[in-house]
């Protein structure tokens, strides 16, 4: 007869050695989880302090405005660059040389920023013609907008901006806000010619509102070939505009009696 003795006391320790190990794992679960907890309560405690300690950190007003400018800077070249719809904020943040963070801290989406763009440009027209009040030159004022506009014309990604907000006409509030610019542009020209016009120094034989109409198309027909062409070249042809636009204010010569064309001759 067979002794089974030795096999039942090897099967017996195998299963008591199966039940140690599984406590021990079990065991260690637990453990773990307790670590895991003790370490998110620290995380979320130091989160708080860190949250705390921003909220009572006084915020230096130069340096928030300087690093917002940075990133509108850098929103204003990718956006020539890229085009608006191919821009992302990644390659935005990537030209700041700042994380996704610092970005949506400022600027909530990138139509924000192509916003805080437009109205950047638009304090800066602003501010233009508050500078310019009690000049008596009300005439050289009006020069002096259209070398600002041409200033503004010779940054080299002048172009591409323009051509990437140009598409974006259904935005609405991108068009209130270069609708707001054109409206102050008018308004403070308007106010300009007539004066200059009130004191003799530019022609009279015009409409105030008129005058004003063509020096807007011409700053604006030079905008749109700065666009559209890249051998228009501001620099080269910035003299030729001024010139044009002081021929177009002087004072017309005195009318005279024209010999009118004869017969055969060709109407001009």
């Amino acid at each position: 007869m067979r002794n089974h003795s030795n096999g039942h006391d090897d099967h017996d320790e195998r299963r008591r050695d199966d039940r140690h190990r599984d406590a021990d794992l079990a065991q260690k679960r637990d453990d773990a989880a307790v670590e895991w907890e003790h370490a998110n309560k620290i995380i979320r405690a130091y989160t708080l302090l860190t949250i705390l300690i921003s909220m009572a950190r006084p915020i230096d007003p130069q340096r928030h405005r300087a690093r917002r400018l940075h990133i509108i800077d850098a929103g204003l070249t990718v956006f020539a660059r890229l085009g608006y719809h191919r821009a992302t904020t990644a390659a935005i943040c990537g030209e700041a040389g700042i994380g996704s963070g610092t970005f949506f801290h400022y600027f909530p989406t990138k139509d924000s920023l192509a916003v805080a763009i437009l109205r950047e440009g638009a304090a800066e027209t602003t501010a233009f013609f508050a500078e310019q009040e009690g000049r008596s030159d009300a005439a050289g004022v009006l020069f002096d907008y259209v070398r600002h506009a041409l200033d503004d014309l010779s940054d080299p990604r002048a172009a591409g901006f323009i051509t990437a907000i140009s598409g974006l006409g259904a935005h609405e509030e991108i068009t209130t806000v270069l609708q707001d610019e054109e409206s102050v542009v008018r308004e403070n020209l308007t106010s300009w010619v007539e004066r200059a016009q009130r004191d003799g120094q530019i022609r009279d034989d015009l409409s105030v509102e008129r005058i004003t109409e063509w020096i807007l198309l011409l700053c604006e027909g030079f905008a749109s070939r700065v666009t559209a062409s890249a051998r228009f070249d501001v620099a080269s042809e910035r003299p030729l505009l001024l010139q044009l636009l002081s021929r177009f204010l002087a004072q017309p010569p005195e009318r005279c009696e024209c010999p009118q064309p004869g017969p055969g001759t060709e109407r001009t």
